[in-house]
């Protein structure tokens, strides 16, 4: 797929873009954060060590929804919570949405796999360190090419590694904030995530929309 090439810098107006859609139904938001994170964790509760892996699972379509209410709020429309719920609502985008969901599954027993055997000393820690990198780039535009161009989950997995590896400088910030938000959401003790994970989707859905020159 065509993609464009931009500047280091555009990752911050991207952040500052997702900063003005939060802000344009913060509320919402909140609510659509809560009710995720509410299955997320009832998930874990009910069945353990399967539970979060059903919860690694339909990460990508949590992902989608987000990114279904950033285009919604993007377009100059009222953001509802049956947006953020698109992923699993049409069928034609969950299965291959599920699919992607094998992607942070893969990485998870592959980390626990390279911790058992290297310990967490420097060699395991930085087995899982590149592994987490390679998993975020393939999702950055995955999820989107999926949800919004229709493209099948390999050809989208492969396109989001083309468009990290043209855009290598903006990527980077991207991940660099990323893993700032997610770090301020352990110190806050979960509360930033209610910050955090629509902020960070609207700017990824933004960045999707710089890059790829689709909406």
């Amino acid at each position: 797929m065509d993609t464009k090439t931009v500047g280091m810098g555009e990752a911050w107006w991207w952040f500052v873009g997702g900063w003005r859609l939060y802000k344009l139904a913060p509320g919402r938001w909140l609510i659509a954060t809560l009710l995720w994170t509410i299955i997320a964790v009832g998930l874990v509760l009910l069945f353990s060590f399967a539970g979060a892996f059903l919860s690694i699972l339909l990460f990508p379509i949590v992902y989608a929804g987000f990114l279904q209410g950033a285009s919604e709020l993007q377009r100059g429309r009222a953001l509802t919570i049956r947006h953020v719920f698109r992923g699993l609502t049409a069928p034609s985008k969950m299965l291959p949405l599920l699919v992607l969901g094998l992607l942070p599954i893969g990485f998870a027993l592959a980390s626990l796999t390279f911790v058992l055997l290297l310990g967490t000393f420097m060699p395991g820690l930085l087995a899982v360190t590149i592994l987490g990198i390679l998993t975020s780039i393939a999702f950055l535009y995955a999820c989107p090419l999926v949800m919004f161009a229709g493209v099948g989950p390999i050809r989208a997995i492969k396109s989001s590694y083309d468009a990290c590896a043209k855009n290598i400088g903006a990527s980077f910030i991207v991940i660099l904030v990323l893993l700032f938000m997610a770090t301020a959401t352990v110190i806050t003790f979960g509360l930033g995530l209610f910050l955090a994970m629509p902020v960070g989707f609207c700017a990824l859905y933004l960045s999707y929309t710089s890059i790829y020159g689709q909406s």
